[in-house]
């Protein structure tokens, strides 16, 4: 199971990461008995699970306004976790504020070096995760945010260039998040090999979920895990085996 040994609080905060199409939304409704989805790419795909609704199009104003009023809500103890779906678009929204609202919709300014990305990008971002922690506090619930990867080109002075996969944020929020969870775990597809002569040949795949680096997500993070690793099934057992939650 997952010991959290440095967590003193009740309730976690956890990153499921991975690339489109892996079923991070929908394995959400497995890990929670009543999740409350902030779902902020109309993408969720569960449409009986409670929404939170944010008018379009989606602004910073709007986002912290609809945070506020969850963490001012006295009956949200009803649920067991507040899912943010994605950091991703997050990222992206506080990146509009600061283009608009600090460089009068100039990207060539908000870009320049020591510019926006690495101050006004950051404390907008600080602000959402503060949020955050207040209604973790406050509630006493899970927070579970939904992450993207992408795919990076690393330089190898030594030889050829290899691809990476990251976290699809950018330096500060990145550091910033990871600052803020308690675990991440990335999914992604594990190749079973089969041998064909003097090579191996990939034959089928099964997904995975990892909390540590034993995944292509080079950032992973995990604390004091023993068990990190298990199949990412669509009935939540990975949930039940790496967080010890017997039959939540």
């Amino acid at each position: 199971m997952i010991k959290l040994k440095t967590i003193t609080r009740n309730c976690k905060r956890i990153g499921i990461s991975g690339g489109g199409g892996k079923g991070k939304s929908t394995a959400i409704i497995k890990m929670y008995k009543k999740p409350l989805i902030l779902d902020l790419e109309g993408k969720f795909p569960i449409p009986e699970q409670p929404l939170v609704e944010l008018t379009k199009p989606l602004v910073y104003g709007s986002l912290m306004a609809k945070l506020l009023e969850i963490l001012n809500e006295p009956n949200l103890k009803m649920f067991d976790a507040l899912v943010i779906d994605s950091i991703s678009e997050v990222q992206s929204i506080c990146e509009t504020h600061a283009i608009d609202k600090d460089y009068k919709g100039d990207k060539g300014k908000y870009s320049s070096y020591m510019s926006g990305p690495n101050h006004e990008l950051p404390q907008y971002f600080g602000n959402f995760l503060q949020i955050l922690k207040d209604i973790e506090t406050k509630h006493e619930i899970d927070i579970c945010l939904i992450i993207h990867t992408a795919t990076a080109t690393e330089l190898n002075p030594l030889g050829d260039d290899f691809s990476k996969i990251k976290l699809d944020l950018k330096k500060h929020p990145y550091s910033q998040i990871m600052k803020w969870l308690d675990c991440l775990g990335c999914v992604y597809e594990e190749p079973k090999l089969e041998k064909d002569g003097l090579k191996h040949k990939a034959v089928s795949s099964t997904r995975m979920i990892s909390f540590d680096n034993s995944s292509p997500l080079y950032e992973a993070k995990q604390m004091g895990l023993t068990e990190v690793k298990a199949e990412f099934d669509k009935d939540g057992n990975w949930y039940k085996k790496l967080f010890n939650k017997g039959d939540k």
